[in-house]
């Protein structure tokens, strides 16, 4: 269980998504607890990748519902130091973790 509700759900059983998400929010919480200096802005961005197949899944308007085809262009690359990087992702700002899942 990567992904969606985790309501009811045993903690062994959270998956690694729901988990993020709430480690970062809360030590966003704790940050702002120490200094009242600091702002914190999260974005999120959201792909399906299926073989060859990249999709943003926060961009319904880039894929057609009957094909599942994407028409939008989005280019995998790898920069220095081995980080990889999407270019053409949709980022949404969210304050919470609700708002993420």
């Amino acid at each position: 269980m990567g992904t969606g509700s985790t309501v009811g759900l045993p903690v062994e059983q959270i998956g690694i998504v729901p988990r993020v998400f709430d480690f970062i929010f809360e030590e966003i919480e704790n940050r702002r607890r120490q200094s009242n200096l600091s702002e914190f802005q999260v974005k999120v961005q959201f792909l399906e990748l299926y073989g060859d197949d990249i999709r943003d899944l926060l961009d319904s308007n880039t894929f057609d519902l009957k094909t599942g085809n994407s028409s939008k262009k989005l280019t995998i690359t790898e920069g220095k130091n081995n980080s990889i990087s999407v270019t053409g992702l949709k980022a949404e700002i969210v304050t919470s973790k609700n708002e993420c899942v």
